[in-house]
């Protein structure tokens, strides 16, 4: 395992791509503007990220 980063290496290994990831997190399409999931289910869990299709709910 080597120390060194290499930022302009393009191996297939992309696990740093984007740094918001958790490990073993579901890869988020590559559409823009779409973040991944996982991350819209944890939003939306916290009440951070509401649906513009459903009305708030005050649970």
């Amino acid at each position: 395992m080597s120390e060194r980063i290499d930022e302009t290496s393009n191996s297939e290994e992309t696990s740093n791509d984007v740094p918001y990831y958790l490990p073993g997190a579901p890869q988020p399409s590559r559409e823009p503007g779409r973040v991944s999931r996982f991350l819209e289910n944890l939003l939306r869990r916290r009440g951070s990220l509401v649906p513009v299709t459903r009305p708030r709910r005050r649970d």
